[in-house]
């Protein structure tokens, strides 16, 4: 449906909204507090915050909680999360002729505070324990850096990820995704995907003779994006969430009182009639 239907510079312009909403009203940081008040830094001040060659191109490397539930939930290319990052960052440190950057997920930060854990992440320990000192071309991100995505991306050349969100955003932007594994964006001709952990590391070894993506390539990004980020999410206004402050337990609010109300309310009717009359796989919004 996403490839055939029309694609409108309104369609992008609406993406491009919807991008600018969730990272400028803080929506996307919520549930785990994900760098809430982070501002974005432009691209120079990122690049010596960082001690970054502007000569050399930068790959950024979005790693994955390492105890994390979606491994399971694709394919992936590695047993585990950390083999995936060691390997990851292992050939990063043999490759001086591209500027690495391994970013931390940031919601360690969010889901320690909840956990009333200040310790060191897993990833950070990981690389510490297993890998030791990083050479000067590769810099470590910590969770709680005030470097966020927005800022990241305005130096970003390749994107390195299992199957993170991030991948999405990156390749609308139209930098090369490289992926560890067949998730749900894989495979749709916009991202550089392997089908062998060699394979994936060979393309690390190589990464700065990979080509920027195609016009068409970007397009069919942008087109996913539209599809995942407006049309397939179920937006609820009969009960919604406040995540409070950093550590808090989210708490639903129910705005419907009686069996009517919840009857005839527009979003769960919405999800009613998919439920009961449509094949379709996806619930999907109306298209604008």
């Amino acid at each position: 449906m996403l490839r055939e239907m029309d694609w409108t510079p309104a369609r992008s312009a609406a993406l491009d909204r919807e991008f600018a909403a969730g990272y400028g009203g803080g929506d996307w940081f919520k549930e785990c507090w994900t760098q809430a008040a982070a501002p974005r830094v432009d691209r120079a001040e990122v690049q010596k915050a960082l001690g970054l060659d502007p000569a050399k191109k930068t790959a950024v490397i979005f790693s994955h909680i390492l105890w994390d539930a979606p491994l399971s939930w694709a394919q992936p290319l590695f047993a585990t999360y950390e083999d995936w990052l060691l390997e990851t960052v292992r050939t990063a440190t043999a490759n001086d002729r591209v500027n690495w950057v391994v970013k931390i997920h940031p919601a360690n930060v969010g889901k320690g505070a909840r956990e009333g854990f200040t310790g060191e992440s897993s990833e950070e320990r990981a690389i510490r324990t297993r890998l030791g000192a990083l050479p000067r071309h590769v810099v470590l991100l910590p969770p709680d850096t005030r470097l966020n995505a927005l800022s990241i991306f305005g130096v970003m050349d390749y994107c390195i990820t299992v199957r993170g969100t991030v991948g999405i955003e990156a390749a609308r932007l139209g930098v090369p995704v490289l992926t560890a594994a067949h998730g749900r964006y894989s495979q749709r001709g916009f991202t550089v995907d392997s089908a062998t952990p060699k394979a994936y590391l060979s393309n690390l070894q190589g990464i700065d003779r990979i080509p920027p993506m195609s016009a068409a390539e970007r397009e069919l990004a942008e087109r996913f994006a539209y599809g995942m980020f407006l049309r397939r999410p179920f937006v609820m206004q009969s009960v919604t969430w406040d995540y409070g402050m950093m550590g808090d337990r989210p708490r639903a609010d129910i705005h419907v009182r009686t069996a009517e109300a919840w009857r005839t309310a527009p979003d769960i009717d919405a999800l009613v009639r998919w439920i009961r009359d449509s094949r379709d796989e996806d619930f999907l919004a109306p298209a604008d």
